[in-house]
């Protein structure tokens, strides 16, 4: 595919809405899996934005700024804001499979080793 074939490419999906991409190149999907999550992530992270839960959090996170001084230049935007939740969401994800198991286990252990020390210290004092 030439170049200018792959911006041809690039421009129909980004000026198509998501069901008509998805009509439209089910089969071509397979060769062009980059385009497919780039679009994929782009509407989604377009569809969060513009959603009234964010923009309610963008209006107080703003006006919270705004009162300690932080110039409106400044300010996060909506697409800043669900970045940031979706890099903190992914990253307590990954952290709670990567981690999670191996750090209950060892809680686990140093509070039966903890009990087993105060058991013995009270028959010791007892």
């Amino acid at each position: 595919m030439t170049s200018s074939g792959s911006y041809s490419m690039m421009d129909h999906l980004l000026n198509s809405t998501l069901s008509e991409v998805i009509e439209d190149n089910v089969a071509s999907w397979n060769s062009s899996l980059i385009p497919l999550i780039f679009v994929s992530s782009d509407f989604f992270l377009e569809f969060c934005s513009n959603s009234v839960p964010v923009k309610a959090l963008e209006s107080r996170l703003h006006s919270i700024l705004l009162q300690y001084g932080v110039p409106s230049a400044s300010l996060p935007t909506a697409e800043e804001i669900v970045l940031s939740m979706c890099a903190t969401v992914i990253t307590l994800l990954a952290y709670f499979f990567l981690f999670g198991k191996r750090h209950v286990k060892r809680r686990q252990k140093l509070a039966e080793e903890l009990q087993l020390a105060q058991s013995k210290v009270s028959k010791k004092y007892s």
